[in-house]
């Protein structure tokens, strides 16, 4: 079977914010020179604004996007590598507990992979820039990618178990 590919369909992106909601958590393992983690990512499903255009004219309704990367380390000897995961985690306005461990005040923030349901459909408003970066082969590459991420006030969660 053949695969086509037609390049008039493909989003051409520019540097803007866009309404949309979150539409899936994604995650994998990763080793880094800390230890293991986990790269956290939040696809963003482009839409939901009042407006049928967008500021450029173009209509983005239903693309999508991955929000950069940030990492988790469960491993409480990294716990103070965990900072973009809780800034992440307040953007969304995700509750943070305070608890005592060992003496210590810290931050205890929900696992937003095991529990995904509470920011799948979330509305937020995403700033989109491109992202390069330098492969293995030393070529120069770049993505599009929703850089910060804030809850969008006045903005509906949307169920994205509904098919419409």
């Amino acid at each position: 079977m053949p695969i086509f590919f037609d390049e008039k369909e493909r989003t051409e992106w520019k540097e803007q914010s866009l309404p949309g909601h979150i539409s899936e958590v994604k995650s994998r393992p990763v080793n880094t020179k800390f230890g293991k983690a986990t790269v956290v990512e939040l696809e963003v499903t482009i839409g939901g604004s009042t407006l049928d255009k967008f500021e450029d004219g173009e209509s983005y309704e239903g693309e999508t996007l991955l929000t950069r990367g940030v990492f988790l380390y469960t491993d409480k000897a990294q716990s103070g590598l965990n900072r973009n995961y809780y800034q992440l985690c307040e953007s969304l306005e995700v509750p943070i507990e305070e608890i005592e461990v060992e003496g210590k005040m810290m931050k205890s923030m929900p696992d937003i992979i095991e529990n995904s349901n509470s920011v799948v459909g979330l509305p937020v408003l995403v700033e989109v820039k491109e992202e390069k970066w330098t492969n293995k082969e030393g070529e120069e590459r770049s993505t599009w990618k929703a850089f910060t991420i804030l809850i969008r006030d006045g903005g509906k969660k949307r169920d994205f178990d509904v098919p419409f």
